[in-house]
């Protein structure tokens, strides 16, 4: 106002003067910083100025910074679900605004939702996993600083895992045992996934540890084995499924005895003396292996005999049993010792001094006779009184 036919205008920024005086009323910058002050300086050429120069007022400057828009796209319960799984998608934004509005799509397919959080349900009956990929526009609000008016997600690949039908088969190289014996059963899980774990049951109550195998030497006959997985680290028809169960015959230990007798174990030279063999837990089918002095004789029979033992001998038996779960196979009778006489040899009398008569032969016991009449004594000695014919017979107890 008031600045005559030609006034000229000072420009400046922060009091600070912005080129040369010019007859320009107007000035442009595309380098205004948030606060700065912008005035001008006008010097009137104006004949009755009161004053050449005027002031104006001030603008102080808001000056939002260019923001670059960006969306990031998260997915629940996670990017891997299982086949008719509902996930959900959430777009967080960056520099969108104050209302900026969303398109998804997924594998190039625009869907319907345009708010910032999408459900959807994903159905795979394959065996194979399939792949979603998820893309989000982000429309800035009018007016706003940003670099461009739309941004696209990273795409968000989502793998959906088919749904599996667990199974589990318990195996044990034998089901008919002895007791005591130690028994592994073995768990092939089919469909349980990469972290399964195993429950194992003997008669429906919990045994064994977590593991594909389960041992036991306390097993009892009619007792029933089966484990229980639950599936892990997948997708899965079922929480939890039984195997198959396993029934045990449990034999009870036996244990093999053998003992002999011989009626007579004392006999005479060339007698024949028979050993017979008293068994337990042989089984159907034993061996019998009898031993004179430690060595093999005999037959594999439960009796032995032999009429050419001699004094000293002794006679036992090794049993080998075919008894099932028989412990030990093999077992040892007792011992018989045997006493032989030897047939007696024909005595004479001795004369051992003027009235002491004796047996040249050994016996149990003696009958002495004078000139045919038997005497009293039945010793070896004899002391006699009286002149005569004496004659001794020797007596062997058997023999």
């Amino acid at each position: 106002g008031n600045g005559g036919t030609s006034p000229t205008y000072q420009w400046k920024i922060n009091g600070s003067n912005i080129g040369s005086p010019s007859t320009t009323a107007t000035f442009s910058s595309s380098t205004l910083a948030n606060n700065d002050a912008v005035t001008c300086l006008m010097v009137s050429n104006s004949a009755c100025a009161s004053t050449p120069n005027a002031n104006s007022n001030t603008l102080n400057m808001t000056v939002n910074p260019n923001l670059v828009p960006s969306v990031s796209v998260s997915p629940s319960p996670g990017n891997t679900i299982c086949s008719g799984s509902a996930i959900t998608f959430t777009a967080s934004p960056t520099n969108g605004g104050s209302s900026p509005t969303y398109s998804w799509t997924i594998d190039g397919n625009a869907q319907a939702s345009t708010t910032s959080v999408m459900g959807k349900t994903f159905t795979n009956a394959g065996t194979t996993p399939i792949q979603a990929t998820v893309i989000v526009t982000l429309n800035v609000t009018a007016g706003f600083c940003a670099t461009t008016n739309s941004a696209l997600s990273t795409p968000l690949i989502v793998t959906i895992n088919p749904i599996l039908t667990p199974s589990i088969t318990v195996s044990t190289p034998v089901t008919t045992i002895c007791q005591g014996t130690n028994t592994t059963f073995t768990a092939t899980p089919t469909n349980c996934g990469t972290t399964p774990s195993y429950q194992w049951k003997v008669n429906g109550v919990n045994a064994g540890l977590n593991s594909t195998s389960f041992s036991s030497t306390a097993l009892a006959n009619g007792d029933i084995v089966t484990c229980s997985v639950t599936p892990g680290g997948g997708c899965f028809s079922a929480t939890s499924v039984n195997s198959n169960s396993v029934s045990m015959t449990v034999n009870s230990v036996k244990i093999p005895t053998a003992s002999i007798s011989n009626p007579n174990t004392t006999i005479c030279q060339g007698t024949n003396a028979t050993f017979t063999a008293t068994i337990t837990n042989g089984g159907s089918n034993p061996t019998y292996q009898w031993k004179l002095n430690g060595s093999n004789v005999g037959l594999n029979s439960n009796i032995y005999s032999n009429a050419a033992l001699v004094n000293g001998d002794q006679v036992q038996l090794v049993l080998t049993s075919d008894a099932v779960c028989a412990t030990p196979l093999t077992v040892n009778s007792n011992t018989i010792p045997m006493i032989v006489k030897a047939k007696p040899a024909k005595s004479t009398v001795t004369k051992l001094n003027a009235t002491t008569l004796q047996s040249s032969v050994i016996g149990d016991s003696y009958v002495w006779k004078k000139d045919g009449t038997t005497l009293a004594p039945v010793t070896r000695n004899i002391t006699v009184t009286a002149l005569g014919d004496y004659t001794v017979a020797v007596i062997f107890s058997g023999c």
